[in-house]
């Protein structure tokens, strides 16, 4: 049986893109506004908010964990922390996405 899961593509700016793909930070904060959960994919596209528009370069993570209505820990209402992990490289991400789905039966049981 497979999961069920979502894949949520979300702006990135480049100093945080940088950061994020050097593997420096595994989390992230954002406003909760995707029904975030536990095994769902972010792919996070780099967009330049000088320029606004999009570089054409992808990270993807896989949520390991969520935090949510935590304002004792300083996090604002209406905002979720997310515990990531890598994923695959976009392109092999891509390519199982659109060319193997039989793959994510596996990856996601």
């Amino acid at each position: 049986m497979v999961k069920n899961y979502t894949i949520h593509y979300v702006k990135c700016w480049p100093s945080i893109f940088e950061v994020m793909k050097s593997e420096d930070k595994l989390f992230d904060i954002r406003k909760d506004d995707r029904d975030y959960k536990k095994g769902d994919i972010i792919v996070q596209q780099e967009y330049n908010q000088i320029t606004e528009t999009y570089t054409g370069r992808e990270n993807a993570f896989k949520i390991k964990w969520c935090l949510r209505n935590a304002s004792e820990f300083g996090l604002m209402d209406g905002y979720v922390a997310m515990s990531l992990t890598p994923f695959f490289t976009i392109k092999i991400f891509n390519y199982i996405l659109y060319i193997r789905k039989d793959i994510l039966k596996t990856i996601f049981k």
